[in-house]
């Protein structure tokens, strides 16, 4: 996990991982199709937020509307 924390700059990478214990050699082993999903997914969330955040500095009404779904 480690080399994948490095080569691909994701950090806590850990949390995204799904693990599953292989019958054949009772290891555990990590499901990296979920960990990739769940991280492609985490990033679309976060460039919403941007959208999000380009759309409230140009219309007031949105603004008032993030700022009380965030609870400011």
């Amino acid at each position: 996990m480690d080399v994948i924390d490095a080569c691909t700059n994701i950090k806590d990478i850990r949390k995204h991982l799904e693990f599953v214990t292989n019958e054949e050699s009772s290891e555990e082993e990590a499901d990296m199709c979920y960990a990739l999903d769940q991280i492609q997914r985490n990033a679309e969330k976060k460039g919403k937020r941007r959208e999000d955040l380009l759309q409230a500095t140009a219309d007031a009404g949105f603004r008032q509307k993030l700022l009380a779904e965030y609870e400011i």
